[in-house]
């Protein structure tokens, strides 16, 4: 996937969590170790991320790069 945006009127109603879901069920299916994204560090969806698992890695300018390990 190479970028994921929920229009306003659609959000927190959990698209961006079944699509986060897919992605790591297509992972695994693929024996891919590690799932990695960008987002920018103002954005709400970073609690999201986190609450599904990612971990911030670094901060260069506003944009906080994330990855999560898949088991």
């Amino acid at each position: 996937m190479r970028e994921l945006q929920i229009a306003p009127q659609w959000q927190r109603q959990g698209f961006g969590t079944a699509a986060i879901h897919h992605m790591v069920h297509r992972a695994r299916q693929s024996n891919i170790d590690t799932l990695r994204l960008r987002v920018f560090c103002i954005n709400p969806a970073v609690a999201l991320y986190e609450r599904m698992g990612f971990h911030i890695r670094k901060t260069e300018g506003n944009t906080h790069y994330m990855e999560r390990r898949i088991v």
